[in-house]
């Protein structure tokens, strides 16, 4: 399944820009036909890192915000920001485990894939 999302209205050097009429969301292109692929090893990838830091995954796949904000790479308090802004992967809000907010790999994964640049942009 992919991401439906709006599309972006203008894509500068800057991904997350703070103006406020910009549209920051991410745009799967279904004519790619291996966007799932990539979506796949980018989620076993992210799987792996957790494995290796002994994050704890729930049976569904989730983690909790601070895991997913750095396996993003950004900070929790930017994830947070884009969760509460609508900008920020689909999120589960769930009690228990000091995880309150909750993103499924695949989730962050699919995000992660529909921002990749395959530099056919200009600028």
């Amino acid at each position: 399944m992919l991401l439906t999302c709006r599309p972006l209205t203008q894509r500068k050097n800057s991904l997350f820009s703070s103006k406020s009429n910009q549209q920051m969301t991410p745009t799967p292109d279904p004519e790619r036909p291996a966007f799932e692929a990539r979506v796949a090893a980018t989620e076993a990838v992210l799987r792996a890192r957790c494995d290796d830091e002994e994050s704890f995954i729930t049976a569904d796949g989730r983690v909790g915000e601070s895991v997913a904000a750095e396996l993003l790479g950004i900070a929790e308090g930017t994830l947070a920001n884009k969760r509460r802004a609508g900008k920020a992967p689909p999120h589960f809000q769930v009690g228990g485990r000091g995880h309150p907010i909750t993103y499924r790999l695949h989730d962050l994964a699919e995000w992660l894939e529909a921002f990749r640049n395959f530099g056919h942009d200009s600028q």
